[in-house]
């Protein structure tokens, strides 16, 4: 058991020094962002993407929702705001402040914009007090404290991920935990858990990947102290352990059960992508993250652009202090003193957490899952697949090793001044805080030097020239219009689907469209989101083959606003869109404003077509179960009706191909009747409804040889040819030789797709399905 002796009453002398740290603190933030603290609502912190988007969600929130649920975005349906990435705790209390007495979108993104920048400030107290548990002297640990605050990898997070830019988060959990197992009573242990868990609850409302921070510091450290004590044969050895483990999960319990209370979604994604893919390494926790030193450390050791999701740059002190540690942990191995190493001579309060941060940052590096034959195990912690981005938590290492250096640092001082040699400590320690210091320098300037070139809030917040004034302009009013429907179009967050490459006008203007207007977005950038809603939205852009069933779940028959890119090229579906009714109301620099009738969305061209199919049937050239309208070149048509997919699901007609995981094979073969000239169309429907995201198709052409003269490595997750819960993906095709062979192959996890279709272009091809019903070309016709 950890001794109550370790826990020192503060000082008065600690007092004035935690007062200087912070006013220290303060002055280092007035002289990096001085002009964005104090005109904090003329600032983004950055004018796209994530970022854009968190701000959007907050004051949306503010301007027109209430308690969990937000309306903003993925009209009609809204979502929860915990997955909206919009800082629900500074929502739901700023909401409060609005009801009471009043505030302006402009003064919440000033609240906004403070809290993130401000959130570092009570983490420097926080660490000098873990430093001070180590017997260092004030000054040594307020200097400490100030450049391991200011190197926190989380500082990277402002350019975008901004409730992940909250540096106060791991100290604060780590501090209560220390007071729950440092407590001398029950009653009082009691208390600190019951705070832990309070704390923990409250962090996950501004990002959910704090409760999973919560979880694993304590959990790995009960897991190193039950090795501890049980090997030290001490008694009642899982005690201690014990009330850890329950520290961390009792929040995580009490946080899930809540929210699957509160959640009516049955169907979200379970598998996101990245839990292999958004993890740390070797060259992201040791090697510089901040130019010049990050360009001498790859030029010496060869390394690449680590992932950023997996950056956590400790710094070279640490590194020292870690090579220090380690020196020590070899000589005690080479001495055989086997419970130096287990238990090192360390203050208490590290004893178990430096192994402890040791297994955290394992995790964080994607191990032992990585490792050959271990990915199963993931399988059997569903939950753990959500956190999929694993180098944040390398945060958790990040200040425990930088407080085990400051610790070890000022140990080697005391054990050189004890030898008569403290001005050789004296010069190390200037040393090793000029490099610390110059390191956090280097970053903080990198890292708030953009911020302050976008005093841009104005743009996005104008009170002037703003949509409402632009339609009112043209003779048109906001409550014409039931939602607003950007173009290019963006679909995030359901794993299955990522519309994001070329957008940042259309979302953007959209956000600001929707607070000018009280108008939510029917597009989608949120996290988890249902593949059922998501799958709706994407069918408004399939083509008039599909019927739509999104319009008739619309509380009215408005029209929709169609905010377009001008700067941007429309995808071929949605200029189709606008081609069915769409009328233009006005134009700026930036975008183009379309009315588009619920109309447009009705189509009677499966009616027409089955009407025509009918009428011609017997005219049609007969292939077997196909109808073609013309002859030519043999068409292709795999139906898999003699496979079974997991569920019986099929598309067209019973049966579908399977493939658990790696590469499913789909063809492989000549196009008999081939010609030179011959052009083809390739292709095959998705189902989106599996535990795992869409697959992607191989497509290679090779000489009858097997020499590969073209391949195509292409994901679905763009494709909005939707037909129910299936997603079609198509390619065009020629032959540069009639006698080349075509392979298809789809990769992935989870694959179920069915109806390969390769045909001439110069022809349609019909059958039948289940229902005696024709499809055309792969799209049913269904009534």
């Amino acid at each position: 058991m950890i001794s109550p002796r370790t826990l020192p009453r503060p000082t008065t002398t600690d007092r004035y020094w935690l007062a200087a740290l912070v006013a220290l603190h303060l002055i280092i933030l007035w002289l990096r962002v001085g002009p964005l603290l104090l005109h904090p609502s003329q600032y983004l912190f950055t004018t796209g993407g994530d970022g854009l988007k968190s701000y959007f969600s907050l004051l949306y929130y503010l301007q027109a929702d209430h308690g969990m649920q937000f309306t903003g975005m993925h009209y009609p349906y809204g979502e929860l705001l915990l997955f909206t990435d919009g800082f629900p705790l500074l929502a739901w209390i700023l909401k409060v402040w609005k009801n009471l007495f009043g505030l302006s979108l402009h003064d919440a993104l000033g609240v906004f914009n403070l809290t993130v920048l401000l959130s570092s400030v009570p983490a420097t107290p926080l660490v000098y007090t873990l430093i001070r548990r180590g017997g260092v002297a004030p000054w040594f640990s307020t200097l400490s404290a100030l450049c391991i605050v200011f190197l926190s990898p989380q500082f990277h997070r402002i350019g975008g991920h901004y409730t992940l830019a909250i540096p106060v988060v791991v100290p604060l959990l780590w501090y209560v935990q220390l007071r729950v197992t440092e407590a001398a009573t029950l009653p009082a242990r009691v208390r600190w858990v019951a705070l832990y868990t309070l704390a923990t609850v409250l962090l996950a409302l501004i990002h959910p990947y704090y409760l999973l921070h919560a979880l694993l510091l304590p959990a790995a450290t009960a897991l190193v102290l039950l090795v501890q004590q049980a090997a030290s044969r001490l008694p009642r050895w899982w005690h201690m352990p014990a009330w850890l483990l329950a520290t961390g999960l009792l929040p995580v319990v009490l946080f899930q059960a809540w929210i699957s209370w509160l959640d009516p979604i049955t169907d979200r994604p379970t598998n996101p992508y990245g839990f292999f893919v958004y993890h740390s390494s070797p060259a992201a926790v040791f090697g510089p993250a901040i130019e010049p030193f990050k360009s001498v450390f790859r030029f010496i050791f060869h390394t690449g652009d680590p992932a950023f999701e997996g950056v956590a740059y400790v710094g070279l002190p640490v590194v020292l202090g870690l090579v220090l540690w380690i020196v020590r942990v070899g000589w005690h191995l080479v001495h055989r003193h086997w419970r130096r190493v287990l238990r090192p001579t360390l203050p208490n309060s590290l004893q178990p957490t430096v192994w402890a941060a040791g297994l955290v940052l394992a995790f964080a590096m994607c191990l032992p899952f990585k490792l050959p034959g271990f990915e199963p195990l993931l399988d059997w912690l569903p939950a753990l697949k959500q956190f999929r981005s694993l180098g944040r938590f390398t945060w958790i290492f990040y200040y425990v090793a930088a407080v085990l250096a400051a610790v070890q640092y000022w140990q080697l001082y005391r054990f050189l001044r004890q030898r008569g040699a403290a001005r050789v400590g004296q010069l190390i320690m200037v040393i090793v805080l000029l490099v610390w210091g110059l390191e956090a320098k280097y970053q903080l300037e990198a890292i708030t030097r953009p911020l302050l070139a976008n005093r841009v809030a104005d743009t996005f917040l104008r009170p002037g020239n703003n949509y409402a004034e632009l339609l009112a302009r043209s003779g048109h009013y906001p409550d014409q219009y039931q939602a607003i429907l950007p173009m290019p179009y963006f679909s995030l967050g359901s794993e299955k689907f990522d519309l994001s490459g070329i957008i940042d006008v259309s979302a953007a203007e959209s956000f600001r469209a929707a607070l000018s207007l009280h108008r939510p977005v029917a597009a989608t950038m949120m996290s988890r989101t249902s593949t059922e809603q998501t799958l709706r939205l994407l069918e408004l852009f399939s083509s008039d083959l599909t019927p739509k069933s999104w319009p008739s779940r619309l509380p009215s028959q408005q029209p929709l606003l169609v905010v377009a890119s001008r700067r941007d090229a429309l995808r071929p579906a949605e200029q189709a869109l606008l081609r069915r009714g769409a009328k233009l109301l006005t134009e700026t620099p930036l975008v183009q404003l379309y009315e588009l009738p619920l109309s447009a969305f009705t189509t009677q061209r499966p009616a027409t077509e089955r009407a025509w199919f009918t009428a011609h049937q017997a005219e049609l050239l007969r292939e077997g179960e196909l109808w073609r309208t013309a002859p030519g070149p043999a068409v292709i048509w795999r139906s898999f009706q003699e496979k079974t997919a997991p569920g019986g699901v099929s598309f067209t007609r019973p049966g579908a191909a399977h493939a658990a995981k790696g590469m499913l094979p789909i063809f492989d073969g000549s196009l008999p009747g081939a010609t030179d000239t011959t052009t083809y169309e390739l292709s095959i429907w998705a189902y989106a409804k599996t535990s795992d995201w869409l697959p992607y198709i191989s497509y290679r052409q090779l000489t009858p040889e097997g020499q590969e003269l073209e391949r195509l490595d292409l994901s679905l997750k763009e494709s909005t040819e939707i037909h129910g819960d299936w997603a079609r993906f198509s390619l065009p095709i020629r032959l540069r030789n009639p006698a080349n062979r075509v392979k298809v192959e789809m990769g992935g996890a989870d694959i179920v797709v069915d109806d390969l279709l390769i045909r001439p272009r110069s022809t349609h091809v019909y059958w039948l399905d289940a229902q005696q019903q024709p499809v055309l070309n792969g799209s049913p016709l269904a009534k």
